[in-house]
């Protein structure tokens, strides 16, 4: 496998604007692409656990927004006491290398849950809202390898792979959408 290309060598390298707009945190030094996968995967498990039974599209934003938040303060929470205990910095300035580094955890949930807020306004209705952001999640999640990777300078055969096995995890939380309902 050939290694990734160093930052100094990135910073001549543009980005897709679409990739840029979608992604913004995986394009920002210091923004890890682990949040962003984990709070894609995070906002599709509880999207289809908040739809078991059926409810109203809006139901399960808020189900899934306020568990999104509550989970993201976990992490910020547990980046907060590594950065302060191991690295020994002040407090503040834990709070806020902390809040920077998971805001990818809250960029993964967003595409999903802004999907499903148009069934909560009623421009899809509930059972195609709630179909829809599961599959956006899975979408993002497989892209997100791709865009992160090609940043960094991986071959396409890497990124291929990468975004594969992605793929395949997001098609298990699809699986696991069919076995809860």
């Amino acid at each position: 496998m050939e290694p990734l290309s160093s930052a100094r060598e990135q910073k001549g390298r543009a980005a897709h604007p679409f990739a840029r707009s979608l992604l913004p945190h995986l394009f920002l030094v210091g923004r890890p692409i682990s949040s962003a996968i984990y709070g894609t995967v995070s906002v599709v498990a509880v999207i289809v656990v908040g739809a078991h039974g059926t409810p109203s599209a809006g139901v399960v934003l808020v189900f899934s927004a306020v568990s999104m938040l509550v989970i993201w303060c976990v992490h910020v929470y547990a980046s907060v006491m590594a950065f302060a205990a191991a690295e020994a910095v002040h407090w503040r300035t834990a709070v806020t290398r902390a809040v920077r580094h998971e805001t990818g955890l809250l960029q993964g949930a967003a595409l999903p849950l802004l999907v499903l807020a148009t069934g909560a306004v009623g421009l899809l209705d509930d059972g195609t809202a709630v179909s829809a952001a599961v599959w956006t999640g899975v979408l993002v999640l497989t892209l997100l390898p791709t865009v992160w990777l090609r940043g960094k300078g991986a071959t396409w055969r890497r990124c291929i792979v990468a975004s594969a096995v992605a793929g395949f995890l997001g098609l298990l939380l699809v699986a696991l959408k069919i076995v809860v309902h």
